[in-house]
């Protein structure tokens, strides 16, 4: 796959795109000759087992509809509100909030066989303490980055993207605190799968879908970019209460508690990448010093270590 890109990259975005084509085509063939030695199978039409999939999936992929509609409507509503500086503007903190929601929702995945096997007839019967746990993980991360993010967001973003979108700053704090929030719902999305209550998140979705095109449609217009960073967050915070409540049999108490732990720590952070700043010690130092010791200090915690052991549980 690297080759076939590596390859069209100075040969222009059709080469290029034929050239990464030919590399999945490429990395389909390997994957399947691979799979296909250590589990023979063919092709073959079974209608009943695809109707059991595709009713299966359904609400798995109006989810995704739906996750597309509400991660791409603010961009909608500016291209058509308001001027083209203010989306080119967006588009460098969108980019990063794609990236920091998108951890909690690779590490959920990576957490679904080990939900499934929870549930097992061969297990405890319940995901509750491994999932809580996970949640508890994601909230570390999520705090953590987003106390970097609210305290350094305009050199990061200049960084990024150049002094042209230094006033993207301040939608960057506000995506930064809707990411936390949106990797909460993939999570608990994940979980849901785990044990076949994927029809009810869909609901949450639909919820919070509707949340963030109302708010974006009264925002935008009046606030700009501003107006569609607080419209994605009201969409994500609604849709991970909504998830949450409709998960709560298997949420506890930790989870509440690792909230109050992950903002105490991305507090102190806030408060020391500040001081370092203020005398004359560069963001980047002060940020990658300080997160690591916060974090550090965090799992020391004897409490925070028992509500975390669940995710190395066999």
């Amino acid at each position: 796959m690297l080759v076939a890109g590596l390859a069209g990259l100075h040969a222009g975005t059709d080469a290029m795109l034929a050239a990464t084509a030919a590399g999945f085509c490429c990395t389909a063939a390997v994957s399947w000759r691979f799979a296909n030695g250590l589990l023979p199978f063919r092709l073959r039409f079974e209608w009943p087992v695809w109707r059991a999939f595709i009713l299966a999936g359904l609400p798995i992929g109006g989810s995704l509809i739906l996750q597309t509609i509400q991660l791409r409507v603010d961009v909608v509503f500016l291209a058509l509100l308001r001027s083209p500086a203010e989306l080119g503007l967006y588009d460098a903190p969108l980019k990063l909030y794609e990236l920091l929601f998108a951890v909690p929702l690779l590490f959920g995945g990576l957490m679904l066989p080990l939900y499934v096997r929870d549930v097992g007839p061969r297990a405890a019967g319940t995901l509750a303490p491994r999932l809580n746990a996970a949640l508890g993980a994601s909230f570390i991360f999520s705090m953590l980055t987003f106390a970097v993010l609210v305290e350094c967001a305009g050199p990061i973003v200049v960084m990024f993207a150049g002094p042209g979108f230094s006033g993207s700053a301040d939608p960057l704090r506000i995506l930064a605190g809707s990411a936390i929030f949106a990797g909460v719902t993939g999570t608990l999305r994940f979980a849901a799968v785990a044990i076949d209550e994927q029809r009810r998140v869909l609901r949450a979705d639909i919820i919070g879908m509707c949340a963030a095109v109302t708010a974006h449609a009264i925002l935008i217009p009046r606030y700009g970019i501003i107006g569609a960073a607080f419209g994605k967050l009201c969409g994500d915070l609604v849709t991970s209460v909504s998830a949450a409540i409709i998960m709560r049999k298997v949420l506890s108490r930790s989870t509440l508690v690792m909230v109050t732990v992950s903002a105490a720590a991305a507090a102190c952070l806030i408060g020391a990448v500040s001081f370092a700043v203020d005398i004359d010690i560069p963001w980047f130092v002060a940020s990658g010093v300080g997160a690591p010791v916060i974090l550090g200090a965090v799992l020391l915690v004897p409490r925070v270590r028992q509500m975390l052991a669940p995710l190395a549980a066999s």
